[in-house]
Parts: C-alpha cells; sequence; structure tokens
C-alpha cells in the first residue's frame, strides 16, 4: 500500500508518497506547490483569502496525484504560518473540505522533534547530531535535548527586511538567537545537519539539477564558502534571471537570498565539526508517526 502525507509550510506544499520495502520507506512521488500563504503576512494577522485560494488549489493537485496512484492518505501537517494566524481554522477547513480528515497544526517544539527524528533515523551513527530546519516561516534547531524555533523562516525575513539592508537582516537574525539563549559552546563540533527548501535549494543549484533529485542532494557538503559564492551570484542578477538557474524555481528566486543570510549565520554561529544537507524534512517524521515507527 503507498501511503501519502502533506507537509504545508508557510512558502511551499509538499507531497510525499512512499512505499515500505525491504530497504524501508522509500519515495514513489515527491512534489511542490509553492503556495506562499505567509505571502504579505505578519504573525497575529488573518492568512489572506488570496492565501487559502493558492492552498486550495495546491491540495486539489496533490488530491489528484494521490488518486492517480492510488495511495492513502495518512497525514496533512501545518506549520508556522497557520499556528501563528489569526485564523487557522480557516486554513484547516481547506483540508478538512478536499480531503475529509483533520490537519495537524504543530508547534515549533513538534515539528523540529519530528524532524530531527527523521534525520536521526537516516543518520543513526551521527555523533552529536544537530538538525536545522529552515522553511519559510520559522527555523527549528534541535540537539536532541533542547528544540529551539525562531520565526526566521525565508519568507518571513523576505517580508521584514524586503526594503533593507541585509546587514539589518543579519543584525535581526543574531538578536533572536541571542534571546533565544542558542549559546555557540552548546553546539560547537556536532555533526549539523541542515534541511528545508533554502538548503536543498542551494545545492540542487551548486548541482546544475534541470529536475530536482533529492538523492543526489542528500548528504552533500554544506560551507560558508558555498553559501557566499552563491549568495554573491545571486546578488548580481535581477530577479527576472535568477529563476532561469538550474535548480532554482520561480516560486524560491524572490525569498533564496533573505533563506541563506539566515542559514549562513547559523552555520557560523552553531560551529559544526561537520554540516551536510538532507532531502529529508517534516514529510519523512510525518509518515514515521503515522506508521508508528518513530523511535
Amino acid at each position: 500500500m503507498l501511503e501519502a502525507v502533506i507537509d504545508v509550510g508557510s512558502n511551499s506544499a509538499l507531497l510525499l508518497v512512499t512505499e515500505k520495502t525491504a530497504r524501508g520507506w522509500e519515495a514513489r512521488l515527491q512534489k511542490e506547490s509553492i503556495c506562499r500563504i505567509a505571502k504579505d503576512w505578519e504573525p497575529g494577522q488573518n492568512l489572506s483569502i488570496s492565501a487559502l485560494i493558492r492552498l486550495e488549489a495546491s491540495l486539489l493537485e496533490f488530491r489528484k496525484s494521490i488518486a492517480l496512484v492510488g495511495a492513502r492518505l495518512r497525514c496533512v501537517g501545518m506549520t508556522e504560518a497557520v499556528r501563528k494566524s489569526a485564523n487557522p481554522e480557516a486554513a484547516t477547513a481547506v483540508v478538512t473540505k478536499i480531503f475529509g480528515l483533520e490537519p495537524k497544526v504543530l508547534t515549533g517544539e513538534e515539528e523540529g522533534r519530528l524532524v530531527r527524528r527523521a534525520v536521526a533515523a537516516r543518520y543513526p551513527e551521527a555523533k552529536k547530531l544537530v538538525v536545522l530546519d529552515l522553511g519559510g516561516g520559522s527555523l527549528e534547531i534541535d540537539n536532541g535535548k533542547r528544540v529551539v524555533s525562531l520565526p526566521l523562516g525565508a519568507v518571513r525575513m523576505h517580508e521584514m527586511f524586503r526594503e533593507r539592508t541585509r546587514e539589518a537582516l543579519v543584525k535581526h537574525v543574531k538578536q533572536a538567537f541571542r534571546e533565544a539563549e542558542v549559546k555557540r559552546p552548546t553546539y560547537a563540533g556536532c555533526s549539523l545537519v541542515a534541511v528545508g527548501g533554502t538548503a536543498t535549494t542551494l545545492i540542487a543549484m551548486d548541482l546544475g539539477m534541470t529536475e530536482y533529485d533529492g538523492l543526489r542532494v542528500e548528504g552533500q557538503e554544506l560551507s560558508l564558502d558555498l553559501i557566499d559564492r552563491w549568495l554573491e551570484k545571486l546578488d548580481k542578477l535581477p530577479m527576472h534571471l535568477r529563476a532561469k538557474i538550474p535548480g532554482l524555481t520561480a516560486g524560491r528566486s524572490e525569498i533564496i537570498t533573505s533563506g541563506l543570510a539566515v542559514l549562513r549565520f547559523a552555520v557560523e554561529h552553531l560551529k559544526p565539526d561537520t554540516a551536510t544537507v538532507s532531502d529529508l524534512g517534516l514529510r519523512w517524521g510525518l509518515l514515521l508517526e503515522a506508521v508508528g515507527e518513530l523511535k
């Protein structure tokens, strides 16, 4: 039986369809739809009607895909933009109308732990594992003892700093780390695994992917030099040319530099011994939880 889960983030919705094999759960279909429900939105505000329309369109396409392959939808998870909106019930009602099930609106801590446990299942030998999940609305850092959830997602930072300098953005990120007591000695020397659209898009661009391949992304090295090289390159390009870069979709071209600036600060601040990128993410944690395989 094919099993499906959906992760609704602040920038994109992700569909994962998997099958259990002798090697474990393997992806049979993965789709991304840029619904950008956090566009022109601030925490505490209502999600707009246009955002809900985009969400509905994305989920209707996913419903067709699920039906075509004959999968069973096990769970829909919703994150930062929904949990911090003034009208979360409007977004959850869209899911219920389309799929007939109640979605899970996750706290930041729940989100971080699900992602870390999915990564830990893939990398059981990693020493001092720290998982960094940078999405559209929030950034979660989980070292296995503490989950820190910060409102520093790529869409969020783009919306806040589109008319300001990158230095102002980085200063804001630094202050958020300080207030959340994300202290460098706690993480220094860790095995850092970064997940989320910013990190995977960085690798996709660097590998020149004309079609995204999560297996090629998995385990690729993440370095400050790599981030700096792409920030410099993207800064030189007008927006209409960014989307022509292989590996960078039109839906991410506007927010990618804000995401990379946050990612760069985090990697520099945490001082990991090793840093890699994983294609795993919340959707895999949702799957393992739904089938009762989370350890």
